[in-house]
């Protein structure tokens, strides 16, 4: 899970507790995946790899002023990260994703962070969408809506799972 424990930097910046240069913020999010790359690569062939985020996150969460989504999607592109069999896309609406967020932080005594607002998590929205229609860096994206048909997404995730589980 990212951010790993490596930049802790990126944890107070999350917490809102240190301002960074938007670009800064880019780089070392990129930094952090990309640290992990020798040991994907190493498991790649053995089994699958499933991860919550990757550079696709870094692209859709870059909002506040740093690089344009082109320069974003060609960084990545130059930094030649393992490129995902399958992308599964959960495009939540906004504000379920609050209610679920203020749920889980009143349960964990946490505090609202950086990117948890309506304001940045319709951008961020946006950047995935972007990124979906776009295919970026996989030929295989599914897009499932979390808040309909529950069951329908939750077997069809399976089955894509299961899917690439038994041909790896």
């Amino acid at each position: 899970r990212y951010p790993t424990n490596t930049y802790e930097i990126l944890r107070k910046y999350l917490r809102n507790e240190i301002k960074l240069e938007p670009k800064a913020v880019f780089h070392t999010f990129l930094a952090d995946i990309l640290n992990d790359q020798q040991r994907l690569e190493h498991s790649k062939g053995s089994k699958p790899i499933i991860v919550d985020r990757y550079v696709l996150s870094t692209i859709a969460y870059e909002i506040n002023g740093g690089y344009a989504f082109k320069e974003r999607k060609k960084i990545i592109e130059l930094s030649k990260p393992i490129r995902p069999d399958v992308v599964i896309f959960l495009d939540t609406d906004v504000d379920v994703c609050l209610n679920r967020i203020q749920k889980r932080n009143v349960m964990n005594g946490q505090t609202l962070e950086r990117y948890d607002s309506k304001e940045h998590l319709m951008k961020i929205r946006k950047n995935f969408n972007k990124l979906y229609a776009e295919r970026f860096l996989s030929d295989m994206w599914f897009k499932f809506i979390p808040e309909y048909e529950l069951n329908e997404n939750i077997n069809g995730i399976y089955k894509i799972l299961q899917n690439i589980i038994t041909t790896k």
